[in-house]
């Protein structure tokens, strides 16, 4: 939206994600997950993601967030998953982006974060000049599902202050 039509935006959330395209090795990653779901199904690709999606907090404390991940992802059809992973894996680097916007931006990533950590929630803090960046404690990469309370916390701060 940056890109196209800057103008109808009036501040951003960027949860859980990066700027940059996926490298070649990350993308290779990404066929590879397209042709897992086209053998096996939807739950062949949520299987190998779980350990990655969810942070070992979660994973150990509370199993009914991966319950309901493993719900969400069987709603979705192979067709679905398989578009999804080329969108991600074709996705331009929106680096050069960053320094343009100019509206309120939240930024936030899970502390235990193995697909964007907190590492890459800093760089993109670095590269949008005064954005709010909020680190989710005990959260993976699905922080709003992982620790809600804390995510709609930083969430309603952000809301009440900024935008």
């Amino acid at each position: 939206m940056m890109r196209l039509a800057p103008r109808y935006l009036h501040g951003l959330v960027l949860a859980d994600t990066r700027a940059d395209a996926d490298t070649p090795e990350g993308a290779a990653n990404r066929d590879r997950m397209a042709q897992l779901a086209r053998e096996r199904g939807v739950a062949a690709v949520v299987d190998e993601l779980i350990p990655k999606l969810l942070g070992p907090t979660t994973r150990r404390d509370n199993p009914a967030v991966e319950a309901t991940v493993r719900s969400l992802a069987a709603q979705n059809s192979v067709s679905a998953v398989v578009g999804a992973l080329h969108a991600l894996k074709t996705r331009p680097d929106s680096t050069p982006v960053l320094g343009s916007i100019h509206v309120p931006v939240l930024i936030v990533a899970g502390e235990e974060d193995a697909i964007t950590p907190p590492t890459v929630a800093e760089g993109l803090q670095k590269g949008i000049a005064g954005s709010t960046l909020s680190i989710i404690p005990r959260a993976g990469h699905l922080s709003s599902l992982e620790n809600t309370d804390a995510f709609n916390a930083a969430l309603a701060q952000f809301l009440e202050h900024r935008v």
